[in-house]
């Protein structure tokens, strides 16, 4: 065999390996390439499906309706090859607009993937605008005062405030808004941010004794209530009477009673009552909108 034909074939055979060992190199990417693009279209599903996961979340009110970022992690919240790592529901009320965050990834054979979708939409609150409240203790009837109780501000006796004259809206509307609504609760219900409309169908009062009870916002009692533990800061509006008789319990704003009892608010212990502006002007935020007031301005899987 000639040195030309040799040097031929090794040309050839140099050739061969560096087609074959492209081709191979092609052969090996593929899978990952297909992978690749699985992944990618996983985690924008998954994407899709958080934002419709935080919008449902809004429309079942499980969210209070207040402004400002609310933020939730997630450590176990999986989705097909994936999960959910963080949900941001940010409300602006002043443009009337509510803007989801949602970010996810995806893993598949050892290829992760990152992603985060946005959603804006558009809503139409109702503003609670507390008009006309200026004392700390507004009651049809009497207050009785006892012990070491303590009132700080006016005290209103035997005048009536119309609830849609205060508010804009009809009990109803408010009721139909809140953001929880009890008949007949446990003793210390939960009583988060927002509107908390309380239901008395039976004789008995509503009880709120633990000294770790908190709530905010407004608290619509329909019937009688008994507090001798807890804080509240915002409005309490009873319908019934209203006993601080005993213990140590605080309410931080105003206290609307509007009943046919004679003496309707005892005060005993060491209670406290405290008007303060801000809690009852600028805690009482949306009432929420049916579910097709929610108008989608842009949703980026």
């Amino acid at each position: 065999m000639s040195k030309t034909t040799i040097l031929v074939l090794f040309i050839i055979i140099v050739t061969l390996t560096v087609v074959l060992t492209s081709v191979s190199s092609h052969v090996q990417k593929m899978p990952d390439t297909m992978t690749g693009q699985i992944v990618n279209s996983q985690v924008k599903y998954i994407s899709n499906y958080a934002l419709t996961y935080a919008w449902q979340q809004l429309v079942d009110k499980n969210y209070s309706l207040v402004a400002g970022m609310a933020v939730k992690n997630f450590s176990n919240f999986n989705v097909l090859d994936g999960m959910i790592n963080k949900i941001s529901i940010d409300i602006n009320p002043q443009k009337d607009t509510i803007r989801i965050a949602a970010d996810v990834s995806c893993q598949m054979q050892g290829i992760t993937t990152n992603h985060q979708g946005k959603a804006l939409f558009a809503y139409d609150p109702k503003i609670l605008d507390p008009n006309g409240i200026t004392d700390a203790i507004t009651t049809t009837g009497t207050v009785d005062i006892k012990g070491s109780s303590e009132v700080k501000g006016t005290i209103a006796e035997h005048t009536l405030l119309d609830f849609e004259s205060v508010f804009g809206y009809s009990k109803e509307d408010v009721k139909n808004g809140a953001n929880r609504t009890y008949i007949d609760p446990a003793n210390n219900f939960a009583a988060p941010d927002g509107i908390t409309w309380v239901e008395q169908v039976n004789d008995n009062s509503v009880k709120i004794s633990n000294s770790d009870w908190v709530g905010s916002g407004l608290l619509y009692v329909d019937g009688n209530i008994e507090m001798t533990g807890g804080y509240f800061y915002g409005i309490v509006w009873v319908t019934g009477d209203m006993d601080m008789g005993v213990g140590s319990a605080w309410v931080e704003g105003a206290i609307v009673i509007e009943s046919t009892s004679t003496v309707i608010f005892k005060l005993g212990g060491t209670a406290k009552v405290e008007y303060n502006n801000n809690a009852v002007s600028q805690l009482l935020q949306m009432v929420w909108p049916e579910k097709d007031k929610f108008d989608i301005l842009v949703w980026y899987e």
